[in-house]
């Protein structure tokens, strides 16, 4: 046999089995796509104090699919001590655990920690203010701390005495609420100094952005007599604008959500509505007053801790108090937000 029938040869050796096989492939049949991702509600559970058990669940709305213990699944090792808030920076996750006095940045596409952030004493919220920098409130901290986000190192920010708890950016401004004065404080967040103040009359810990002004939620203290309230705050000028309300009991850590331009709260078992300078009330709920709520898409998903110590659930309504479905997701159910899981 000469060479070129040899290599003749070996090329159809070779051939052929390729041609077998991919001539068995069905023409006709589909190549499977990637998984689209699901579609729902990301649910931070706080767990019991001291109890290390805070958790992840997803909660699938087009499906009703719930998915419990994301966290350690993805990472074979718990969440933490008491889950307080989450928030989306720059494509990071950050999980903030008040109890374990740290803050976990997790890759949102498979929920893995790619950072741990320390040196908190009893942290409550993330802000971030460029995407190179964010400030975090402190229960127990005196101060507001700053995150480099590059880096995720925390480092001494600006003092602020007190219960430092949500914040909101109005320009060169952060806005920051506190649950021990009746104080909302006002910091220069380029160059991290403390530069006013406002005096709304009472305690506060929840505040939201609305263009040129921040909407805060004043506190209840029916102990010594003052009044729920909604205060709009002008950042150019730090003029309060004070619309009071009735509440029947003591608002230590009442809950709002911003919604298409006006803020929703839960204030004991009833959800109320502050839009152009005044407050209504919306519905009651059944049986259950909110640990924590949040609006999407015209529905309410409103949580109930119950004992504190067991499963808590989730239960729908809509805005005007029609109840829905309901899931349980974990031990206090507390901060929700959407999310798209891919699994």
């Amino acid at each position: 046999m000469n060479k070129r029938n040899l290599y003749q040869n070996l090329a159809a050796a070779a051939i052929f089995p390729l041609v077998a096989m991919f001539g068995s492939c069905d023409p006709n049949k589909p190549i499977d796509d990637p998984e689209e991702p699901k579609k729902g509600i990301l649910v931070l559970n706080e767990g019991g104090f001291q109890k290390g058990n805070a958790s992840l669940a997803f909660y699938d709305l087009e499906n009703r699919e719930l998915k419990t213990g994301l966290y350690t699944e993805a990472n074979s090792k718990p969440l933490g001590d008491v889950g307080q808030s989450m928030t989306m920076i720059n494509n990071k996750l950050y999980v903030v655990m008040n109890n374990s006095g740290l803050i976990k940045v997790l890759d949102p596409t498979n929920l893995k920690e790619v950072a741990e952030i320390t040196g908190f004493t009893s942290p409550r919220h993330i802000v971030p203010v460029s995407d190179k920098k964010a400030f975090v409130s402190d229960l127990f901290g005196n101060e507001v701390k700053v995150v480099d986000l590059n880096v995720h190192v925390a480092r001494k920010g600006v003092t602020i005495k007190g219960m430092t708890e949500s914040m909101a950016v109005v320009g060169s401004q952060l806005f920051v609420t506190n649950n021990a004065t009746n104080y909302v404080y006002v910091v220069d967040h380029a160059n991290e100094l403390l530069v006013d103040s406002v005096d709304i009359g009472g305690s506060s810990n929840e505040i939201w952005e609305d263009g040129n002004r921040v909407v805060v939620l004043r506190n209840a203290n029916t102990g010594t007599g003052i009044e729920a309230a909604v205060v709009a705050i002008q950042a150019a000028t730090l003029e309060a604008t004070i619309v009071t309300f009735t509440s029947t009991e003591t608002m230590w850590y009442a809950r709002s959500q911003w919604y298409n331009g006006s803020m929703y709260m839960t204030i004991g078992n009833k959800m109320m509505k502050y839009t152009s300078g005044s407050v209504s009330e919306l519905f009651a709920f059944d049986g259950f007053s909110p640990y924590n709520f949040w609006i999407y898409e015209n529905k309410v998903w409103a949580s109930d801790a119950k004992d504190y110590d067991g499963m808590g659930t989730v239960t729908e309504y809509s805005l005007t108090g029609e109840k829905g479905q309901s899931f349980t997701p974990g031990v206090i159910p507390n901060d929700m937000m959407y999310f798209q899981l891919t699994e």
